[in-house]
């Protein structure tokens, strides 16, 4: 804790293992008040995406491979664990964000090269043996400059 009493250490194996199992139990507040009270200590929303959603989300991934939890239980724990990202994911990205843009409100936006988004685009479809024809490259490159 610093010296205003705020929270400054990340979530610990316990707390993370603990919040994997209430998102599993049938009282479907409690994932929320937990995570509604490591915020009223000080840990940040990105704290909390980062230190506990994520390694929560992996140990019920670890609960799973080892026949420790069914498929219902990870299922219902990883729904507790979105429902909990769409609400605090409002406080990184704003309701709109312009074709063709990355980045997040903390760091602004920029807007997202052409070619190098022909490429991404190309390099996923490659994947499924597609790839872009010439209509769709011009609908995209009249969107790219019409934003």
């Amino acid at each position: 804790y610093s010296t205003d009493g705020s929270r400054t250490a990340l979530p610990t194996e316990v707390e993370i293992a603990n919040f994997a199992d209430l998102c599993t139990n049938p009282d479907e507040d409690a994932p929320d008040l937990f995570v509604q009270g490591l915020m009223v200590e000080g840990l940040s929303s990105e704290d909390i995406f980062l230190h506990l959603l994520a390694p929560a989300a992996r140990h019920l991934g670890y609960l799973w491979d080892e026949d420790l939890c069914d498929f219902s239980k990870v299922t219902i724990g990883l729904i507790r664990m979105q429902k909990i990202t769409m609400r605090l994911g409002s406080d990184f990205q704003e309701k709109f964000i312009n074709s063709f843009s990355w980045g997040g409100k903390t760091d602004g936006y920029q807007t997202y090269r052409f070619e190098k988004a022909l490429e991404v685009i190309n390099a996923t479809m490659a994947r499924r043996e597609k790839s872009l024809n010439i209509e769709e490259i011009e609908i995209l490159s009249y969107i790219s400059k019409n934003k």
